[in-house]
């Protein structure tokens, strides 16, 4: 199965990232979030920045597509998934939670704090098989 649609929204978030350089005050922004400085006037700096973007986005497009194909080219999920939840204590954040899947994978220790420790884990077992993924990419498609 192809994943047309999950494609067409890759290409449309990366390219929603391109900046509007209109200004001094915006190009000054860009070099400095993009750790860049460039000679020249104004309109060459720009030209130089928005082809440094534009090359940053082409190449994070190109690796979300491979990806994508990589998913598209798994094999079925042939067995349930079965995720476990192992809980440790922390003295520093209380409990922490660690991930299995039937799968073969062994997460790492989630800890801190401000955040869902639970749906962190259960999406980094999600995350572990490329078959686990065919599937979840499956019902989002």
């Amino acid at each position: 199965m192809k994943f047309n649609k999950i494609r067409e929204e890759t290409i449309k978030q990366r390219n929603s990232r391109m900046s509007k350089i209109e200004t001094e005050e915006d190009l000054k922004n860009g070099l400095s979030f993009h750790g860049r400085n460039y000679k020249g006037d104004f309109a060459t700096q720009r030209k130089k920045l928005l082809t440094f973007i534009q090359n940053r986005i082409e190449k994070e497009k190109a690796q979300d597509l491979k990806f994508i194909e990589s998913v598209e080219n798994a094999n079925d999920l042939r067995n349930p998934l079965i995720i476990t939840l192992e809980w440790k204590k922390s003295y520093m954040w209380g409990s922490n939670p660690k991930a299995f899947t039937n799968y073969g994978f062994e997460g790492s220790s989630i800890g801190g704090c401000g955040y869902c420790k639970t749906s962190t884990a259960t999406a980094e077992a999600l995350n572990s098989n490329l078959s686990i993924l065919k599937f979840l990419f499956q019902a989002e498609e």
